[in-house]
């Protein structure tokens, strides 16, 4: 079951959405937009009709105006260089970016920057020493459910 979150008036509803993605029934009601926020994202780990439904990247707008993306990403993967990234892995990076405040971001390669042109397609061998992905937002949280890494941030 989709999410989304409304104001009204003093407070931040966390309502279902319907079938016509209109408002539907109010789930629970919260004094400020972080512990609304807080609320949703814990209904995206744990409903079990909302994992079925979450795509691996959800964008709403905030109630300042601002999108937020979330993501919900496996645990190990192979990455570009073919290396494992183990779920350990996974879990201490979470552990340091809690500890430094360093969340990173959230940058997408399938459209990358090389000498400061945005490129779509396949680099060449010889580009990619200078290739760089485009950065689409800050990331402000992270934190691991289970075998689930979970961050979201702002776009930039």
């Amino acid at each position: 079951m989709p999410y989304k979150i409304a104001k009204d008036g003093e407070h931040f509803c966390v309502h279902k959405l319907n079938a016509d993605d209109s408002l539907g029934e109010v789930v629970d009601c919260h004094d400020t937009a972080e512990e609304a926020n807080a609320h949703l994202r814990a209904l995206y780990a744990n409903v079990e009709d909302a994992k079925e439904k979450q795509a691996p990247l959800t964008v709403f707008k905030q109630a300042n105006g601002k999108y937020r993306w979330i993501l919900f990403s496996s645990s190990s993967y192979e990455d570009r260089e073919r290396e494992i990234v183990s779920q350990k892995a996974l879990e201490d990076d979470t552990e340091r970016m809690d500890a430094t405040g360093d969340y990173g971001t959230l940058d997408w390669w399938h459209l990358f920057g090389l000498d400061g042109e945005l490129v779509n397609r396949p680099p060449t061998v010889s580009e990619l020493g200078r290739i760089k992905p485009v950065k689409l937002g800050t990331c402000d949280f992270s934190a691991m459910h289970g075998n689930i890494s979970i961050e979201t941030g702002e776009f930039d």
